[in-house]
């Protein structure tokens, strides 16, 4: 089992080095802009009314949060890291069962001297250990981003940091999801294209959701169980859904895993 595990681990070292590199990039390169913004906080506030309020809601900017500040600007960038994370647990829970059998290599995997739970365990665990590599550098990345760009603007540094270790939860909820979905399809034939289907549509969901309410429809999002404004604001996370959280993860890992292994792996 640990020759599977440090093989999916060498297998992914470049995805995830692009990833790293593409994250740290994506952190700078938005909070580059933040001094723009939180030097006029009139001007930014002033703007901002005349754009309507279901937009900003859309993009996190909803709350008692003024984009001219650091929490309320973050806000704003989290949203955009939340979705980078998502995708690419996403394409790790896709694709790390799938590969063989999209590659017509099963057979010679499964005639290792390994069983099936072994192998699910070794790639699951390797996917597990790159997203908390991925969610440590986005968090790092953002930290040092804000403390480059924001001027001498004062936030919450506590707060922050609270917001930016929901990122690991998240992405192992994407990756645990998929992982559960990848198990139910006959074949997987496009990773890429079934990850931004699965977060770009739980995203935009969620995007009419916080325009339109509907509490009952929040529980089922799990964009919402991390919602920036809310964890800045208050300073805590939203328990309300942390059972609906552990269902969905327990649920999706335990199923994928008794799913595997009794299907049908097909090689030609």
């Amino acid at each position: 089992m640990l020759n599977i595990l440090k093989y999916e681990l060498k297998l992914h070292l470049k995805s995830l080095i692009i990833w790293g590199i593409s994250l740290v990039i994506l952190a700078a390169l938005l909070m580059l802009f933040y001094p723009t913004f939180g030097d006029d906080v009139a001007l930014v506030d002033k703007m901002l009314e005349n754009y309507p309020k279901e937009l900003l809601q859309a993009f996190g900017m909803g709350g008692q949060l003024s984009l001219a500040t650091v929490p309320g600007y973050f806000s704003f960038v989290f949203v955009f890291l939340q979705l980078m994370l998502a995708i690419q647990a996403s394409n790790y829970g896709f694709s790390i069962l799938s590969v063989e059998e999209r590659e017509l290599t099963a057979d010679y995997l499964m005639t290792k001297p390994v069983s099936r739970s072994e192998i699910y365990i070794s790639k699951f665990l390797a996917s597990v250990i790159i997203m908390i590599l991925s969610s440590g550098i986005a968090i790092v990345a953002s930290l040092i981003s804000i403390e480059a760009f924001r001027n001498g603007h004062p936030y919450d540094q506590e707060r922050m940091v609270l917001l930016l270790l929901t990122l690991l939860p998240l992405s192992l909820l994407f990756l645990s999801l998929s992982l559960f979905i990848s198990t139910l399809l006959k074949k997987v034939k496009s990773v890429l294209s079934l990850s931004l289907g699965l977060c770009f549509g739980l995203y935009i969901v969620n995007s009419v959701q916080t325009i339109v309410g509907g509490k009952w429809v929040s529980g089922l999002i799990p964009f919402h169980y991390f919602e920036p404004n809310y964890i800045l604001e208050n300073g805590e996370l939203n328990t309300n859904y942390f059972m609906m959280y552990f269902i969905i993860v327990v649920v999706s890992i335990v199923v994928s895993y008794k799913t595997y292994l009794t299907k049908d792996i097909h090689s030609v």
